[in-house]
């Protein structure tokens, strides 16, 4: 499933942990302190709601689409809306 037909579910669902960001660093080919330091923070609220910070909020689209973990793409939205 293509992630610009969703309305980011996942992305409010699951607050990256290390290994995330260890993964996401190493997709990215930088050092994990580095992507730490970049990113210390790992949820942006909009509203209510919070939101992986890696979301751009206006475009509500995955902003390291590309690099995401694998537990981003390992997501399937229709799981989710029919469980």
């Amino acid at each position: 499933m293509k992630c610009s037909v969703c309305a980011a579910k996942c992305c409010a669902l699951y607050t990256m942990d290390d290994d995330d960001y260890r993964e996401i660093a190493e997709n990215m080919g930088i050092d994990f302190e580095l992507l730490c330091e970049k990113f210390p923070v790992r949820t942006q609220s909009m509203g209510p709601v919070n939101f992986c910070i890696f979301l751009d909020l206006k475009a509500f689209e995955c902003g390291i689409y590309k690099s995401r973990p694998s537990i981003c793409y390992d997501y399937f939205c229709k799981d989710w809306e029919n469980g």
